[in-house]
């Protein structure tokens, strides 16, 4: 048997679990738009526009962004942070 080493190995383990179902690529997001969409949403939340707080929440969800909601320890404002849904 011979050794595949380096880019070889690497090529072949992501041949492999691309063949067991697995997404290898890497998500493609633009993290401006994401920031600009949140940032639209804290503003609607502001103004209590819930529906359409949900419709931005929902539509990047639908493009794989995971919206989680806090509140900063300080200040007590809320805070939204985002994660690639897997």
């Amino acid at each position: 048997a011979s050794e595949v080493g380096g880019d070889g190995a690497a090529a072949s383990l992501k041949a492999t679990l691309a063949f067991l179902g697995f997404d290898t690529g890497a998500a493609k997001v633009d993290e401006v738009a994401v920031a600009k969409a949140i940032a639209d949403r804290l503003a609607l939340i502001a103004a209590k526009n819930w529906a359409e707080a949900d419709r931005v929440r929902d539509e990047l969800l639908a493009q794989g962004v995971q919206l989680k909601d806090g509140k900063d320890p300080v200040t007590g404002q809320r805070v939204t942070t985002w994660e690639i849904k897997r």
